[in-house]
């Protein structure tokens, strides 16, 4: 508000730009809302400091499209506020937001949750994306997966595991 209220002639009027925001407003509240009903019923953390606490691997719900769809939301919030605005410096908001939660918080996350939940966190990781949906996730997940320890790394492509070791040049 703060934006389009200092740069009055930015705002685009247009009813195709106010929905297409508006539109992904909604979205992005029904899915962190999906999300923190997924994590609440499997009575596991949203606590996204504390990522060791989580006491199950959540794959259903939103997570079957998403590897994090609390951020996606944020992300996909961002987004919407920057339909609405037509100013270039606007976009820089949301590819900011997404290479800074990538690199700071979520490869964070994933290390730990690789090292709890093991093979499962591998096979999770190779069948859903971290931001969008991949062809693999429409298949039908259970919901929660059983907790395991490991001692591997974290889950990225670079990483992907083969009995319990990171791949060559990971």
């Amino acid at each position: 508000k703060w934006f389009a209220m200092t740069h009055p002639g930015i705002v685009d009027p247009t009813n195709l730009r106010r929905l297409a925001g508006i539109g992904l407003a909604q979205l992005s509240g029904l899915m962190a809302l999906a999300a923190f009903v997924t994590m609440s019923r499997a009575r596991t953390t949203i606590n996204p400091f504390s990522p060791m606490r989580a006491a199950h691997l959540v794959t259903g719900g939103p997570f079957r499209f998403s590897r994090n769809p609390l951020y996606l939301s944020l992300l996909l919030l961002l987004v919407a506020y920057a339909l609405r605005l037509d100013a270039w410096q606007v976009w820089l908001a949301p590819a900011v937001f997404a290479v800074y939660v990538t690199w700071f918080q979520i490869i964070p996350e994933e290390r730990v949750l690789r090292r709890k939940f093991g093979d499962a966190f591998v096979r999770y990781c190779a069948r859903t994306r971290r931001w969008i949906l991949a062809r693999a996730c429409l298949k039908r997940s259970p919901s929660v997966a059983p907790r395991r320890a490991s001692t591997s790394f974290a889950c990225s492509s670079s990483m992907a595991s083969t009995n319990g070791r990171p791949s060559p040049g990971g």
